[in-house]
């Protein structure tokens, strides 16, 4: 295992990434840290899973932005984390993972804060170095600029890290909003761990200081750039920080317009979104002006989050109804040796017909008819009878051979054929062989028997 531990400029937090084989989890922990004494806390964990089973496909390192609100972190491509609030499921939710697929840059390396407060991304195997100019501001508002700097050989899965005497020689500890809106109340405060008796604030550019001393609470009244200066004493004399904030006026733009809206769809069929979204952007990075939903099967509303300029954001509810598609079913019986007239052909045998139709709601109907034959009923009996007899049946007296032929009704209403044949025999004979030993008699019917002897009986 490997990865970055990384300090936050301000000294208060700790980064620690833990690297593992491709495929397997990875962690990014955040640590508090006390700079007077040295003492670490646990905050957080965030557990990664990456795609892909290459050097490429893990956590490696990171890179504070220089107000410390921003964490950048080397996945599988980079990452942002707002760290207003230090917990996991917060983090998740201010995640915005930069879309580098377009530019074709290959394998990627590790950030790493430049002197002059941009940051700076080595390409891994590649000669470039690329450049997020703005690294103070959320994705996009940071921008990327690739393959910004040739340095003519392959540059490293890390990056190097400047001195910090040579990073910060004033090191700035003032914290806060550096972009509000004209009607905010906004607070700036100082971070650095050695404790200042008294602390002063000046607006030289204007505005208004509500509240100061550990804190600056102040508003300004008109849009522009401002700078806040806080002086305060350290043991080698008097210092003083500066931060810019930009001031706007937050009138949030009004040029969104739809193009198209799928608000209403056939069970399974795909949703499209058309739209011109203007001075906006969204808030997962993209600005896609069409957006298709596919196979949608119920009642859906999305919701769609953009960011634009001066501070604004807004989201967006779209409702998408989802119409049923009809399905009805016709059972047909018929009777064996019968046919049935459908849709202009003949049918006898079983037979499964479908058709498809448009319903009143405009959505795909389908309509099918089963015809199934029954099978045929006939039934049959012998009635025999001797020579000289005769046989009563169906109302009628029988003496000689006949076949008789009647028509029913099944339980299914088809013709039930029942054939009665009568059939005039012979005359049936038993054959009872008795043996008797010599000497010895049988007395039968009345009679004893001693010698061989054929008796007839009707």
């Amino acid at each position: 295992n490997g990865g970055y531990l990384k300090p936050s400029h301000d000294g208060r937090l700790l980064t620690e990434i833990t690297l593992s084989n491709p495929g397997q989890p990875q962690f990014i922990e955040i640590h508090s840290f006390d700079p007077a004494t040295g003492r670490v806390g646990f905050l957080t964990q965030i557990t990664v899973i990456l795609p892909g089973f290459s050097l490429v496909h893990v956590l490696y390192s990171c890179e504070y932005s220089p107000d410390n609100r921003y964490l950048y972190v080397k996945t599988n491509s980079l990452w942002q984390f707002d760290l207003s609030v230090v917990d996991s499921a917060a983090m998740m939710n201010s995640l915005k993972i930069f879309d580098l697929s377009s530019f074709n840059l290959g394998n990627q390396g590790s950030p790493v804060l430049g002197p002059d407060g941009r940051m700076y991304m080595t390409s891994f195997w590649q000669n470039y170095i690329h450049l997020i100019p703005e690294p103070n501001k959320p994705l996009p508002y940071c921008g990327f600029i690739p393959r910004y700097i040739n340095v003519g050989s392959q540059t490293g899965f890390a990056a190097p890290q400047y001195p910090s005497g040579l990073m910060w020689p004033y090191k700035a500890y003032m914290r806060g909003s550096n972009s509000i809106c004209r009607t905010d109340t906004s607070k700036w405060y100082l971070t650095d761990p050695c404790s200042h008796e008294k602390l002063v604030w000046t607006l030289p550019d204007g505005g208004n200081i509500l509240e100061s001393g550990d804190t600056l609470i102040a508003s300004f009244e008109k849009e522009g750039i401002y700078r806040i200066i806080v002086s305060y004493v350290i043991p080698c004399g008097y210092k003083s920080d500066t931060m810019h904030v930009k001031v706007g006026r937050c009138h949030c733009p009004s040029n969104f317009k739809w193009l198209q809206i799928d608000s209403l769809v056939c069970q399974g069929e795909s949703a499209t979104l058309i739209y011109d979204s203007g001075s906006w952007i969204s808030s997962s990075g993209t600005n896609d002006s069409v957006m298709l939903i596919s196979s949608v099967i119920k009642d859906t509303i999305l919701k769609m989050n953009f960011v634009g300029p001066e501070n604004c954001d807004t989201s967006i509810l779209v409702s998408i109804k989802v119409l049923p598609n009809y399905q009805t079913r016709q059972d047909i019986s018929i009777c064996y040796g019968d046919s049935i007239f459908v849709k202009g052909l003949w049918y006898k045998n079983d037979t499964i017909l479908q058709s498809n139709e448009s319903s009143q709601n405009g959505c795909d109907s389908t309509h099918m008819i089963s015809i199934k034959l029954n099978s045929q009923t006939q039934g049959r009996k012998l009635w025999p009878v001797c020579p000289g007899d005769s046989i009563y049946l169906h109302g009628n007296l029988y003496f000689n051979d006949t076949v008789l032929y009647s028509q029913n009704i099944d339980r299914y209403g088809c013709d039930s054929l029942h054939i009665d044949e009568i059939r005039v025999g012979g005359t049936d004979s038993i054959l009872i062989l008795h043996r008797l030993c010599r000497g010895d008699s049988l007395f039968i019917e009345g009679q004893v028997y001693k010698d061989s002897s054929r008796l007839r009986e009707n």
